[in-house]
C-alpha cells in the first residue's frame, strides 16, 4: 500500500513540474523567465539571474520614469543634444521639430526610436548622462540588483546589462503605470511632428496574434541578439515573459 501511494505521489510531482516548467532545451532564449505578476512567483527559469545586454527593452525604464515625471501633453522642443548618437531604429527626429511627450513614448515603444528615447531622457534630467543617473537609482530602488544602465536607448555599451528576472521586475512596476500600460500595449498610434501627422506600428508580433498579449517591448542588437518582454492576461492574471538572447523568440 504504501509503494502504490509514493508511486502516485511521484507521478503527481512529476505532472505538475512539467505543467509548470517547460524544459529549456525547449526555447531558442538563451536567457528567459516568466512570472506572475500579483504574486512575483517564478514560474519558468532559464538562467534569469545571468547578466546579459537587453537592447531596447532598456525603453521599458526609459519611458516609465517619463510617464512619471513629465506632462504626456506637454510639447519638446527637438535639440542637437538630443540626437547625439540616435542611430539604429529612428522615428527621424530633427533638431528643431516640435513633438509631444505622449508621441516621444509611443515612439520609443512602439517603434522603439532610439531618437525618441534619447529626446525624453534629455527632457527629463537636461542631459543623457544625468538621466543615464537616474535610470541606476530607479533600478535601485526597485531592486534589480544585476542591472546597469549606460543608455536610456538600448545601444550596445560596456556597462549596459540586466537579466531576465530583473527586466521581468522592472516591467511589473511599468505596468502598474496606467500610461505606460496604455501605450505599451497599442498595435499602431498616431504621431505628430511639426503638426504632421504619421502612423507608427508596434514591432511587437503578438499584440496582433493573440488579445491576451498587453505588451511589452522588444529589442534587437547584434551583441544582444532578440530581446522580447512580452505581458500576458491568463486566467485573470498577468504573466509577464522575458526572453533575452533568442533567435526564435516570438515562439518561445
Amino acid at each position: 500500500m504504501f509503494k502504490k501511494i509514493a508511486a502516485f505521489l511521484l507521478c503527481f510531482v512529476f505532472l505538475f513540474t512539467v505543467n509548470v516548467y517547460a524544459k529549456s532545451e525547449n526555447i531558442s532564449a538563451r536567457y528567459a523567465v516568466a512570472i506572475d505578476k500579483a504574486t512575483g512567483t517564478v514560474l519558468y527559469d532559464n538562467n534569469m539571474n545571468d547578466r546579459a545586454s537587453m537592447a531596447s527593452t532598456t525603453k521599458i525604464m526609459t519611458c516609465l520614469i517619463a510617464c512619471e515625471k513629465l506632462n504626456f501633453d506637454d510639447t519638446v522642443t527637438i535639440t542637437s543634444d538630443m540626437l547625439n548618437k540616435a542611430e539604429g531604429s529612428l522615428i527621424y527626429l530633427k533638431a528643431g521639430d516640435n513633438i509631444t511627450v505622449g508621441d516621444l513614448i509611443k515612439g520609443a515603444l512602439l517603434a522603439s526610436g532610439n531618437d525618441a528615447a534619447n529626446a525624453l531622457a534629455v527632457a527629463v534630467s537636461g542631459s543623457i548622462g544625468d538621466f543615464v543617473s537616474l535610470m541606476n537609482e530607479y533600478a535601485e530602488e526597485f531592486n534589480l540588483k544585476n542591472t546597469h544602465f549606460e543608455t536610456p536607448s538600448g545601444l550596445d555599451s560596456s556597462e549596459h546589462y540586466s537579466t531576465a528576472y530583473d527586466m521581468a521586475v522592472l516591467t511589473s512596476h511599468a505596468l502598474d503605470n496606467e500610461l505606460f500600460s496604455t501605450v505599451c500595449s497599442m498595435q499602431s498610434a498616431e504621431i505628430i511632428i511639426n503638426s504632421q501627422p504619421q502612423t507608427i506600428y508596434n514591432h511587437n508580433k503578438l499584440l496582433y496574434k493573440t488579445e491576451d498579449c498587453i505588451g511589452v517591448k522588444t529589442g534587437y542588437t547584434e551583441k544582444s541578439g532578440r530581446c522580447l518582454v512580452s505581458a500576458f492576461n491568463y486566467k485573470k492574471s498577468t504573466i509577464i515573459i522575458v526572453t533575452l538572447n533568442a533567435y526564435d523568440d516570438w515562439n518561445d
